[in-house]
């Protein structure tokens, strides 16, 4: 065994005794080389005294061999103090081979250990370093992160401070606008109220005209009651006589029995009352004429009493002297000459047509003298022209396409006649205001063109009258003055629409009278053709007649009619109270008849057929008489009055719908 523990290798020793110099006593009890205080078995037991010798041989070699340095001099004395200590502890202790082994073992398991703790050590230093790292950057991130939150808050702030800012903006931005509108709410409703008052007011003002419009119209319903009821009186006593004035009381009668039942059911406005006004002048006119024919026919019988009378005494004188009766003829003649005196018209013309065809006639005379100066200057040459294309252009271009169409050229004509700016043709642009005579001018060109066409396009397709019949009626509502002035100008062109036919007075030339009647002359100096001269008076009468039973559109239809049927009744009975004419007469009835029969047949109704029946049995054998042999117009008359006894009258061809515009 000794041989086996010499053989220990010196390093192994030198390790052996460097590791128990730093063993404390701790380390020496758990390896079992040092007694514990505690009763911990000897290390001489376990190992025996050989081992404990060699031992503390390494153990005294060692600690020659590693003297210890000046600055751990003190240190090393107290190790060798305690190593001294140790040895002299494992003196007795008998250490064996297998002890030595099992030391190495201890030692190399402690260095291991040490190791382990040094790795152990470090890795905890590293981690420490890491965790101090890794605490420093998450320090940093959370500072960063604080102070990008702090950025945000500060944002955010900011962000709720303009939003603050914006909403009291807004809020005051609100509150503006809702003073605002209380402001204008409230105008509006102190405008309601002005409103409200003013129309009030109206109403009032209103109620109060159509009271003093009923109270008038009773007051000429009174009137011309009395006066009917006088006419009446007389009839009875003279119907022979006044038959011809009793057909001019019946529509006079319709009318205004007509105008006292509207008022029941709509409101009477000033124009009923200036009808009511009107019907009583001529019921009064009427009623002074049948005065004058009773005077005139009791002067009559009284004359021709006194004649009888007178020629009685004469034959008795004759008988008793041989007197010869000449002064009987003359005296008969001398009365009779008496008699015709009075108005030598009376056979040509009504006493109230021509007082109105006088008036018109001053009405076109004073509206010429208003452009004479405008027409005599060349320098307006140019603005005449252009008057005349404003009013020719939609003139011309009338037709029933549709409503649209003739109400754009409805308007034209009004814009002209109002005097505002009208488009010419190639953007020119004319104003009737531009010249103080400018509008009457264009009026008077107006009415003139309105009667042209009648003569020429109306006389060549009959169906044309009535588009423009229903531009004229409205533009004639709108203005009277003008519509006045458009009767004038058909007068004129026309005089059978009065109707009057003028005699060929002393001294005047047959072009002058011819002129009068209606007749053109050429260029030669000849007078126009009696066919022409029938077709173009047949054209001017189918207008006229258009436009007493054309309607005014729908948006104007609480308006009165500014020319209504009642105007054709009054001149169809004063033309059968006339003598007719050859040829004009049958032709203009025929022209009228087809055109307002069946107006006149749904207006007048029963007294419209007894009137048929007085031109059948009693005017048309008459205008037979006269007739030249086959006369065209009489005998269209004929088959026309022929079919309409037979069958009734007919609407027109070519009139419009109720409902067209």
């Amino acid at each position: 065994m000794d041989l086996q523990f010499t053989k220990i290798h010196r390093r192994d020793r030198e390790e052996v005794l460097s590791y128990f110099s730093e063993c404390n006593q701790n380390t020496l009890i758990e390896a079992c080389l040092i007694k514990d205080v505690g009763g911990t078995p000897s290390f001489s037991e376990h190992f025996g005294e050989q081992t404990s010798y060699d031992l503390a041989q390494t153990s005294t070699l060692n600690t020659k061999k590693v003297p210890p340095t000046r600055k751990s001099l003190s240190a090393t004395k107290q190790k060798n103090v305690q190593i001294q200590r140790n040895i002299e502890n494992i003196e007795n202790i008998e250490i064996t081979a297998r002890s030595a082994s099992k030391v190495l073992s201890i030692v190399e398991y402690k260095r291991k250990e040490d190791a382990i703790a040094r790795s152990k050590a470090a890795l905890d230093a590293r981690e420490e370093q890491e965790r101090v790292a890794f605490e420093a950057q998450l320090q940093a991130q959370r500072q960063a992160q604080e102070l990008k939150s702090n950025k945000e808050q500060l944002q955010l702030l900011k962000e709720q401070e303009a939003f603050a800012a914006e909403h009291k903006q807004r809020k005051e931005l609100q509150q503006q606008r809702l003073a605002q509108r209380l402001s204008l709410r409230d105008e509006q409703i102190k405008a309601v109220e002005l409103l409200k008052k003013e129309a009030e007011a109206e109403h009032k003002k209103k109620i109060a005209e159509i009271s003093a419009c009923v109270k008038a119209v009773d007051q000429y319903f009174t009137q011309f009651s009395d006066v009917f009821h006088k006419i009446h009186h007389e009839f009875q006593s003279n119907q022979t006589l006044l038959s011809p004035l009793a057909v001019e009381v019946k529509p006079l009668n319709i009318s205004m029995h007509s105008l006292i039942q509207r008022m029941k059911t709509e409101d009477v406005n000033k124009n009923d009352v200036e009808a009511a006004k009107n019907l009583c002048s001529k019921i009064n006119l009427i009623y002074a004429n049948i005065l004058e024919e009773v005077a005139k026919a009791k002067k009559q019988a009284e004359e021709k009493e006194l004649l009888k009378k007178q020629e009685l005494e004469a034959q008795a004188q004759f008988k008793q002297n041989q007197a010869q009766p000449q002064d009987v003829t003359a005296f008969s003649v001398q009365v009779v000459k008496d008699s015709g005196s009075g108005d030598e018209l009376s056979d040509c013309v009504a006493r109230e047509s021509l007082q109105w065809y006088r008036q018109l006639k001053i009405l076109k005379q004073n509206n010429e003298k208003l452009f004479e100066q405008l027409i005599k200057d060349d320098s307006f040459k140019k603005y005449r022209f252009d008057c005349q294309k404003a009013v020719n252009i939609p003139v011309n271009a009338i037709s029933p396409v549709n409503a649209s169409h003739l109400r754009d050229k409805l308007q034209k004509l009004s814009h002209l006649l109002s005097g505002h700016p009208v488009v010419v043709g190639d953007g020119a642009r004319v104003s009737a205001a531009q010249h103080p005579a400018g509008i009457p001018f264009c009026k008077d060109l107006l009415a003139k063109k309105f009667v042209k066409q009648g003569a020429s396009t109306v006389s060549s397709k009959p169906e044309a009258a009535f588009a423009i019949a229903a531009v004229v009626v409205s533009l004639w509502q709108e203005f009277p003055d003008w519509g006045q002035l458009l009767l004038a100008h058909f007068h004129h062109e026309c005089p059978y629409l009065v109707p009057v036919f003028w005699p060929q007075l002393e001294g005047q030339s047959n072009k002058d009278y011819y002129l009068s009647l209606g007749y053109t002359y050429n260029e030669d100096g000849e007078v126009e053709k009696q066919d022409k001269f029938l077709k173009r008076m047949s054209g001017i009468m189918r207008l006229y007649a258009a436009i007493l039973i054309t309607r005014l559109p729908r948006d104007k239809q609480t308006l009165p009619h500014p020319h209504d049927l009642g105007n054709g009744w009054r001149w169809l009975t004063a033309l059968l109270n006339l003598e007719p004419r050859p040829d004009i007469c049958a032709s203009l009835l025929y022209d009228f008849l087809e055109v307002t029969g069946s107006s006149l047949l749904e207006q007048y109704g029963r007294q419209y057929r007894k009137l048929l029946v007085i031109i059948c049995k009693g005017y048309f054998p008459r205008l037979q008489k006269i007739a030249i042999s086959s006369s065209g117009p009489i005998v269209r008359l004929e088959t026309f009055l022929q079919t309409i006894l037979k069958q009734g009258s007919k609407p027109p061809v070519g009139l419009l719908p109720t409902n067209f515009w």
